[in-house]
């Protein structure tokens, strides 16, 4: 991260807290707002905002809902309007041809259990919300392997970010 960025970062943390971290995931997750991702914020955040046992469990569950919030979004547009997408656009789209298909051979191939290891592995944490939805995981599935996954990724990510 440039300096000019990681000192707006701070004095953004510094200023609102949890709440700025939260809502950053939430945006990170649904891609609204990509401009730094997790790995990049997190380690910044953990060194303003935490401080002691509690508010490393804050933490931990401040980013592990934001992530999930904002990535339960991502499922539900593609499961609703993936059936829609390929029929509208045809199987010799290029979206078929590339995310359609790829996200279906991934399904076939590892499961539901790809969105709770997903969760752990950086850039594919945010994207699996997309071959689950597409997929059409069962939702409260979806949630409780997201919100494991997470909360194991975001514990690593803050402890190796704090022991640094």
């Amino acid at each position: 991260m440039t300096g000019i960025v990681a000192t707006a970062l701070i004095g953004f943390l510094h200023q609102y807290g949890f709440l700025a971290l939260f809502v950053y995931t939430v945006l990170e997750a649904s891609f609204l707002l990509h401009f730094a991702p997790v790995e990049f914020v997190v380690p910044v955040a953990a060194v303003v905002l935490v401080h002691d046992p509690i508010s490393f469990v804050l933490f931990v569950g401040d980013t592990t809902l934001g992530t999930v919030i904002g990535s339960v979004g991502v499922y539900a547009v593609t499961d609703r309007f993936d059936e829609e997408l390929t029929a509208r656009l045809g199987p010799s789209n290029r979206f078929e041809r590339t995310i359609g298909s790829w996200t279906r051979d991934w399904f076939d191939r590892f499961g539901e259990k790809s969105v709770l290891v997903g969760r752990c592995i950086p850039v594919v944490r945010v994207l699996i919300s997309m071959p689950a939805g597409m997929a059409h995981m069962d939702r409260w599935r979806y949630i409780i392997y997201s919100t494991v996954g997470t909360s194991v990724f975001m514990t690593a990510l803050v402890s190796l970010s704090l022991l640094a």
